[in-house]
């Protein structure tokens, strides 16, 4: 699992990739590592959505976007985010991959299927109840893996 300096390390490096760009599509090849909303609807409201800032909570990676909204990624147990131009070919470990306008991608990697994603509501407006949002993120995912949880 990667530690805190290692989570700071890829936020500082992948920070300037990522700031001022524009998402145009999300391509989810494992869409169960979308915890909220619906996968069709994260998708749908990622696209036109300019990331206007990148923050870390715990081992929470926030990226604020105009549309008052955060998309939250957690890495969990293998997991990494790499900026790379859309004609390079994909990792083998490719799990989503964040098109931008300008022609890059960014992409989860995970050797296990264990990517967390959300977006939305979740997070709402920047900064607002941010702490209990990541906290009822957290606790969905639990539940998600205790018999019984549809």
């Amino acid at each position: 699992m990667p530690e805190l300096p290692d989570v700071e390390a890829m936020r500082l490096a992948i920070e300037p990739d990522v700031v001022g760009r524009t998402f145009t599509r999300v391509t989810l090849n494992w869409p169960r590592a979308v915890r909220h909303p619906s996968p069709g609807e994260f998708q749908e409201g990622l696209v036109g959505a300019e990331v206007t800032g990148l923050r870390r909570r715990a081992k929470y990676f926030l990226f604020d976007l105009d549309v008052d909204d955060t998309l939250i990624i957690h890495l969990r147990m293998t997991g990494s985010l790499r900026v790379t131009p859309t004609a390079e070919p994909l990792h083998r470990y490719t799990q989503t991959i964040f098109h931008f306008a300008d022609g890059r991608d960014l992409l989860t990697l995970h050797q296990e299927s264990h990517q967390l994603l959300a977006g939305g509501a979740i997070g709402g407006h920047p900064g607002d109840n941010l702490l209990s949002d990541i906290a009822a993120f957290g606790e969905a995912h639990r539940r998600g893996f205790q018999p019984g949880f549809r």
